[in-house]
Order: C-alpha cells, then structure tokens, then sequence
C-alpha cells in the first residue's frame, strides 16, 4: 500500500467520526476537514481555508496568548492541549467547543508537520455568558492597578505614621499632628475607596442595581488609574461640564475601564488622555497610534483583539453594555493620529 493509499485510509476513518475533525499545517491551513468538521463551519470546501479565517473571519492568524490557541500550542510546544475554545460555527452562531489538540508526527528524527484537532460541539455561548466572561477578563486586569494603587496608598499611609512617630518624639505642637492625621486618614479612605469598587464590581447583580452619575463613574475609573498613567507617562486631562446620565455602576465601570485601558495600550510610549463629559454624552481621546481601516472593521466583533494579552471581548461587551444602558458607542480614529470615543447616552 503506497503513502497515498494509506492517507486516504487514514482520511476515510476520519470521515465518519462523529465529532469535528480538522488537520492544520504549520501555516495555520486546514489540510483536512471530516465532514461533521465541514457542517460546524457550514463550509463544504473548509480544507485549503486558514483556520483563524475559517473559524473567525480574520484576515491574520488570532492575536491571543498560547493558552487559547491549541494550534499555536501544539507547534510551540509539541504536547497535547485540551481546552474550551469559542468559535463561529454554522449560520455565524459563537459555539462553545471542547477541544482535543495533538502533535501530528511526520519524517525522521520526528518532527511535528501537523496539529489534529477534535472538536466536540458543548452549546452556543449566549450574550449572558459572554459578558460574564468579558467581566471576569476585566476583573483580572482591573485587581492588578487595585492592588498596585493599595501599595500605593500604604507607602503614603506607613510614611505618614513615620512623621507622626518622629514629630511625637520631638514634643511639636497637637496642630502639627493632626494635620498629619486628617493625610493619614485620606489615604486610608482611598485604599477602602478602591476596595469598595473591586467588592462592589464582583458582586452578583441583584433584583436591584446600583446607579451612579457618569461623572463620579469617570472619577472613579481614573482614581484606579492613577499610578499607572504615571508610569507610562500619561497625562489626564478632565473636563466633566455636567453630572451626566444616572446609570448602572456596574455597567458603566466595565465599558469605562475598557476605554481607558485601551486608550493606555495605545499610548505606551506616553501622551495625552483627554475626557470631556458634555450633558449626557462623554468624549474619550487618546494621542496614540490610532487604528487602521481594516482592524476598524473588526472592532466590535468577539475575540477580535490586536494585543497578545486581550481577550477580544471588551469592545464587543461595552457596546452590548451601551446598548442596554439604553446608549450607544462610536469610535472614530486613524492610524498615527490617535482615537476618539463617543459614548452616548439617551
């Protein structure tokens, strides 16, 4: 039996099975697609597509870390990789598969050629669990400025009772003192303002909700902010004309900190975050690197993300968060002149 023989015996066990079975070479192209595999993505003629283009749409291969990508995983790795992964199957639906990925060894010495994938359809993610999903992500990125500003906040907090300590032993006056305790204090109540807002964010939503005016949200955000934009040496500029809609807090916090966060990405060699909160609709600017025609296409599409540290869910959950919020969000920007966001609330 010659090589070709034996592929396409290999090949029509493969086309019976009842999950989704897809090869991919090393160039990221589905060689191989059963059939179960070619009704999932809707696609009778899958093999010969790239998988990121198959799966996604996108025109360059996913920009998410190696944990999400059993392809990448396997060649980068060589060991097998079983995850859950979302992806567009048929009728553009996101379905949740659980996901077998493994080394497909070819020549001597073995070398890795191809990385096999079998998918086992487990549901279709709904706008629910994608949000959950997106907030988790958030949460994680938002607990690491949290506990950096908390360290922040006890340096001032253990400098003040040091002068305290020292201003006591030198007998000076009780006015001295205290003045250093009410700084004492505000340090103290930021370091609980900042606890309050993680609390607040991870608690389930309730019957009822929490409502804040978009100006003491954007004051918030940005308190979170605040040692970071002076690590990258960003400067805030607010100018908050009116209180702004009265809105969830929880909602406006996680579309707010997308923004900013975004805003920061792109500006990682320093530059200027302007905000402008005029009636009900804020303005969000950045002078970073902007955005290209083609990656504006794709912005508010679900686990789109040009950072190797994004999940792709930001935009996509702020814009649904927007849109129950009974808002709307536009991004206007070009490429090396910065990006401009409009959240608009009716």
């Amino acid at each position: 039996m010659n090589a070709d023989e034996k592929k396409g015996l290999s090949y029509a066990f493969l086309e019976d099975m009842p999950e989704a079975v897809f090869i991919v070479d090393r160039e990221y192209k589905v060689v191989y697609a059963n059939r179960t595999a070619r009704h999932s993505v809707a696609k009778e003629d899958a093999a010969d597509n790239y998988c990121y283009s198959l799966f996604y749409g996108y025109d360059a291969p996913c920009a998410v870390p190696l944990t999400e990508c059993p392809v990448r995983a396997v060649f980068e790795t060589g060991a097998p990789m079983p995850l859950v992964r979302l992806h567009a199957g048929a009728y553009s639906k996101m379905r949740d598969h659980e996901i077998e990925a493994f080394p497909i060894s070819t020549g001597s010495p073995p070398s890795i050629a191809y990385a096999g994938l079998i998918a086992k359809e487990s549901g279709t993610f709904s706008n629910e669990r994608l949000v959950h999903i997106g907030k988790m992500a958030a949460l994680g990125t938002m607990l690491m400025h949290i506990v950096h500003n908390l360290n922040s906040s006890m340096y001032v907090i253990n400098n003040y009772v040091g002068a305290i300590e020292k201003q006591c032993e030198k007998g000076l006056t009780k006015e001295t003192i205290m003045e250093n305790f009410i700084k004492l204090s505000k340090a103290a109540e930021y370091g609980s303002g900042l606890t309050t807002t993680l609390l607040d964010y991870m608690r389930s939503p309730t019957g009822e909700t929490q409502k804040i005016y978009l100006k003491e949200a954007i004051k918030e955000i940005i308190e979170i902010f605040s040692s970071a934009f002076a690590h990258l040496n960003i400067k805030p500029e607010l100018n908050l004309l009116t209180d702004g809609a009265l809105i969830d807090r929880q909602s406006i916090l996680t579309v707010l900190f997308c923004m900013i966060q975004n805003a920061m990405e792109a500006m990682d060699k320093g530059g200027v975050l302007s905000i402008v909160l005029k009636g009900n609709e804020l303005t969000i600017s950045d002078t970073g690197k902007g955005i290209s025609e083609e990656t504006k296409k794709m912005l508010f599409k679900p686990f789109f993300s040009t950072s190797a540290r994004g999940t792709g869910l930001g935009l996509y959950i702020s814009k649904l968060s927007m849109e129950n919020m009974g808002g709307d969000i536009t991004i206007d920007s070009k490429e090396g002149a910065g990006t401009i966001v409009r959240l608009i609330f009716k």
